[in-house]
Parts: C-alpha cells; structure tokens; sequence
C-alpha cells in the first residue's frame, strides 16, 4: 500500500488511504502475495453498475499512477 500511495502522490501530489470493504480478487491474493488498490473516482459515486462511469482524465490519471507503482516495483525487486 505504501509504494501505491507513494506513486499516488507522485502523479497526484498527494494521496489518500480509503477504508473499504471491497476485496474483490485482493481477498485471495492476499494469501500469497501483498496487494493494495487503486480506487478511480466515477460519476455521482456509482459504481459496480451499468451507470457507472469515470472520466478520460481520471483514466489517464490511473493509468500514469500504475505504470509509475509497476516500475517502482521493478525497481524495488531487481
């Protein structure tokens, strides 16, 4: 959790811990690996809906956040 939100607060500037209760796959990666989630902001606050829906910009800013946590990990490991 502590290298995505340090890749949060690169892309961002800041970050932000959300308790949630949703483990979706995490609940069994868990048992093998660490994980951490990323959550994107949607329209109204719907989401795991058909009306769910997230903006281009908040897309990008996601996608700029993974590729900085997935090269940060390579980084760490090797």
């Amino acid at each position: 959790m502590e290298t995505l939100s340090n890749s949060v607060e690169k892309v961002l500037g800041s970050s932000t811990y959300l308790p949630s209760g949703a483990t979706h796959d995490s609940s069994a990666m868990s048992d093998i690996c660490p994980i951490a989630m990323l959550f994107v902001r949607c329209l109204n606050g719907v989401s795991h809906s058909p009306e769910e829906s997230a903006s281009e910009e908040d897309m990008q800013v996601a996608v700029k956040v993974l590729s900085d946590f997935l090269l940060s990990l390579n980084k760490e490991k090797f």
